[in-house]
């Protein structure tokens, strides 16, 4: 932790002001190094209060990812302890399979208030609007076969669901990869995979979230069809704690896949799974299906009930829910 840190975390703790002088001592520093310190702190995006004969005040913090935001609410033993921020990247992912080229470790997070050009399924681009939302991607190495990394999006999805439930915020999963609130899209993941068919080099897996976007901030093409916690109605969900929370639940969903498979995580899927037992469509690459959707299999696959009553295993495309109706 470095004395910009140290400072923050004293003005944290601290509900009124506090000295110049104070914190000149009690860092052993000059009072013109204090003043610096806090300049450095308000570039960074927090808004500290100063009044003459009084000292200083945190009033309110940013909204970023900055690792020293997150790691006091980490449980985690590997997952985000090496934790990367920048203000503005490309791409979460496309940054993180770089390193992860370059031999970074597993569990590497690397986080960004902005992305220029987010990635999603299928070669679309994610659209978020700056600082809005959590933008990260984790770097996982596993040594479980190359079979399972179809699971790993579906572990992800899981993870995220269990995070938002523990801020009162109940959400569903679409199949295969979206987080749906209130019928519109919350949250996208993305896992993108270096292997062969003995085994697996590394995953990395990107998982966006809207938090703070408005209507006035959404992307235009997107606004019918995705939505933020705030424009949801839920305006006090901290995102360092929920960013946090997530990698915390991730890390021990995953400790769980690698140790017993993904039945108990498929079971906890089908609990928050959207359009369960309901008429969809699903558009695949050989064109479009309909049926009931009755679950997912040990592989992640979607299992779809035709009109001749066999059960049909889809392993990627996109579900939607038909237009005429559902059929129990």
């Amino acid at each position: 932790m470095d004395r910009k840190e140290e400072l923050l975390a004293l003005l944290k703790a601290q509900e009124d002001f506090v000295s110049g002088q104070d914190i000149a001592d009690r860092f052993q520093m000059t009072r013109s190094a204090v003043w610096k310190h806090i300049a450095a702190l308000r570039e960074m995006g927090y808004e500290i209060q100063s009044v003459p004969a009084k000292g200083y005040r945190l009033q309110a913090g940013p909204n970023t990812m900055y690792a020293h935001e997150i790691t006091p609410y980490l449980r985690t033993q590997w997952l985000g302890r090496n934790y990367h921020y920048e203000t503005e990247v490309t791409s979460t992912n496309t940054l993180l399979k770089e390193l992860a080229e370059k031999g970074a470790p597993h569990g590497m997070v690397m986080a960004a208030g902005n992305q220029t050009a987010g990635k999603g399924r299928l070669g679309r681009k994610w659209s978020s609007a700056p600082y809005s939302g959590i933008w990260y991607s984790l770097l996982l190495r596993p040594e479980f076969p190359p079979q399972m990394a179809g699971v790993i999006t579906l572990t992800a999805a899981v993870s995220v669901v269990q995070a938002l439930e523990a801020f009162q915020v109940s959400a569903e999963i679409k199949w295969p990869n979206d987080i749906l609130l209130n019928g519109k899209k919350l949250c996208g993941i993305l896992s993108e995979m270096r292997g062969d068919i003995d085994a697996i080099q590394w995953i990395v897996v990107g998982i966006g979230v809207n938090l703070t976007a408005t209507e006035e901030t959404m992307p235009e093409e997107i606004r019918n069809v995705a939505t933020s916690l705030v424009m949801s109605g839920y305006g006090a969900v901290p995102q360092n704690q929920l960013a946090a929370e997530i990698l915390n639940r991730m890390e021990e969903n995953y400790n769980l896949l690698c140790r017993e498979g993904f039945e108990t995580l498929r079971e906890q899927w089908m609990v928050h799974g959207a359009f369960l037992q309901e008429q969809v469509t699903v558009s695949t690459i050989r064109g479009q299906k309909e049926g009931v959707f009755r679950g997912i299999d040990g592989d992640g696959c979607l299992l779809m009930e035709t009109v001749t009553g066999t059960i049909e295993r889809i392993a990627a495309g996109d579900v939607t829910k038909a237009r005429h109706g559902a059929q129990k």
